[in-house]
């Protein structure tokens, strides 16, 4: 690793970190919302477009935010 890499290290290890924190909300939100459905979906009434649609949301969301999580 030659010099000029070396002093762009701590941009970059500051950079990892701002994306770090970013993926560890994604995560909690992923998780509030999955808790969320979890907890309405069996008090919700059979067709409720609401619960199907949120539902969808929070399968998308999953499917996302599992692909930004290396």
């Amino acid at each position: 690793m030659g010099r000029p890499q070396l002093s762009d290290m701590p941009a970059l290890q500051q950079e990892n970190e701002r994306l770090r924190k970013i993926v560890a909300d994604l995560q909690l939100d992923k998780l509030i919302l999955k808790e969320s459905l979890d907890h309405l979906k069996p008090k919700a009434s059979h067709g409720s477009n609401f619960v199907r649609r949120l539902f969808t949301l929070v399968k998308s969301w999953t499917r996302l935010s599992a692909g930004l999580v290396t």
